[in-house]
């Protein structure tokens, strides 16, 4: 049996610690690689089979967000308050350093179903920002770390909250509160047109 000293065992189990905690960054890594690579090909798939009226739908939309609503202001770090085109609380964003974090007024209930929550601000806006980065990382420059990454949470189907990493770009700030603002005031819309049930 190979022996060793105590220094050198110290060593080993420094290497075999250091190892471990770089397999599990990698580990993550590909899990975020897999969502990002199966978030696209959903989106591909869906677009491809999109029915028609479906698709002018949310492109009739898109077109009215982009000339319809008013040109973004200016944000910095604090809390903005979210309401709606007729006066409704909607939410609040906060905005930090580093982070924005999108909190839906839990009384509107959004569905993460709901339009154009994931056709726009999901993969439109934040999905877009995101693999801008993961480009530019590519080409060295920008490092793993400095990547926008952000985080959905919902509940039963419901949204709680929308967390945002590494916007870096006090432009992105204005995009992202000014989509999150929009995206929340159609979302209601939408769900207060939604035919009821019939009983």
């Amino acid at each position: 049996m190979l022996e060793m000293s105590e220094e050198e065992a110290n060593l080993m189990m420094e290497l075999r610690d250091k190892y471990i905690k770089e397999l599990k960054e990698k580990e993550r890594e590909i899990l975020k690689l897999k969502f990002l690579v199966k978030l696209i090909e959903d989106y591909l798939t869906k677009s491809s089979f999109m029915k028609a009226s479906k698709s002018s739908v949310i492109k009739a939309e898109l077109i009215k967000e982009e000339e319809g609503r008013p040109k973004p202001e200016k944000y910095s770090e604090g809390s903005v308050e979210l309401v709606s085109s007729t006066g409704e609380y909607l939410g609040t964003v906060n905005i930090s350093r580093r982070e924005i974090e999108i909190i839906p007024d839990p009384n509107m209930k959004f569905e993460v179903t709901v339009p154009p929550f994931s056709p726009f601000l999901i993969r439109k806006v934040l999905l877009g920002m995101k693999l801008m980065d993961e480009n530019a990382r590519v080409k060295g420059e920008l490092k793993k770390e400095e990547v926008l990454d952000f985080k959905i949470e919902e509940q039963d189907n419901i949204l709680k909250r929308v967390l945002i990493k590494n916007y870096r770009d006090p432009k992105r700030v204005n995009r992202i509160v000014s989509a999150a603002r929009w995206t929340f005031d159609t979302m209601l819309k939408n769900m207060r047109e939604k035919p009821k049930s019939m009983f």
